[in-house]
């Protein structure tokens, strides 16, 4: 794939440097429900523009994994107030859901599975990609949802907490087990693109960093890390109400609450999964000893 241009990562500099420094104050909440704001997409509207997704599929269906919860609705901002919308696919989330079902397919042949893999866990800008570690399909094939395994667990590298459960006992949403980071704690060892210029003071991690997200999914063998990398968290992007993009205007009111903090994806500029680390690897981000929860 392309090289993710310079001048996009400079773009992400400057942002970055204007909510630091100019002391803006953003909701890191930014994959959670509020019931006071309306849901801006519409699952029965056939005008989309962008390319269709679908987050059904006989990987998720097989292993048991369900396609809802508090991690598919993505904030956005207008002058007239907030809404949501529905990550159906495009999102950070949306992208491991799909590497997920690829992954756990028990139905193609070895090429059809090849080549699904291929299509939605892709390299990052550096050319990195762990797919699953490369462990074997057989076993793949076996793993099972198991959300009580995100009870009280530690997340790698993560700035979120897991979910504080009564023992072993998950007794919410089965979706809900499925925790989505709102950014990275510890050492991390995310690429850094060539001739990036940086404050000698600053450390490089903090920017390039926020061009990914991590889906902690609990199976039976334990918790995994899916992690995907968002190509429009780099530039300054307009939607409408099905996460479309377009210029400022009425008909594309919104803009990502988080917007140089935390990633997001578009219909036109879909996150794509860049690593699955199951239970007892570490993602190829996460430097060796490295680990955290909110603080």
């Amino acid at each position: 794939m392309d090289l993710l241009p310079v001048r996009g990562w400079i773009v992400l500099v400057v942002v970055m440097f204007a909510v630091v420094f100019g002391g803006l104050m953003v909701n890191q909440q930014v994959h959670g429900r509020d019931g006071s704001e309306p849901v801006a997409s519409h699952s029965g509207d056939t005008g989309r523009k962008g390319r269709g997704y679908s987050l059904d599929g006989p990987g998720l269906d097989a292993a048991g994994i369900p396609v809802d919860g508090q991690w598919r609705s993505m904030r956005v901002k207008s002058k007239t107030g907030n809404a949501v919308v529905r990550d159906d696919g495009f999102g950070p989330a949306g992208a491991a859901l799909k590497a997920l079902d690829a992954t756990l397919d028990p139905k193609s042949d070895d090429s059809a599975y090849a080549k699904k893999r291929s299509e939605v866990i892709r390299p990052d800008p550096s050319g990195q990609a762990r797919p699953a570690g490369d462990a074997p399909r057989w076993w793949l094939t076996q793993r099972r949802y198991t959300p009580a395994k995100i009870c009280n667990q530690p997340l790698s590298g993560s700035a979120t907490a897991a979910p504080s459960c009564q023992g072993d006992t998950w007794d919410r949403p089965a979706g809900d087990a499925m925790v989505l980071s709102n950014g990275y704690l510890g050492e991390t060892a995310f690429p850094v693109p060539e001739g990036m210029q940086v404050d000698s003071r600053t450390d490089p991690q903090s920017i390039v960093r926020v061009g990914y997200d991590t889906l902690y999914v609990p199976m039976d063998d334990g918790v995994w890390a899916v992690t995907s990398f968002c190509p429009a968290s780099v530039r300054s992007v307009h939607l409408d109400r099905e996460g479309n993009e377009g210029p400022d205007d009425a008909r594309h009111p919104y803009t990502p609450m988080g917007a140089g903090m935390l990633p997001y994806g578009t219909r036109q500029t879909p996150c794509y999964v860049v690593d699955v680390a199951v239970s007892g690897q570490n993602p190829y981000w996460l430097v060796s000893g490295s680990s955290g929860t909110a603080q």
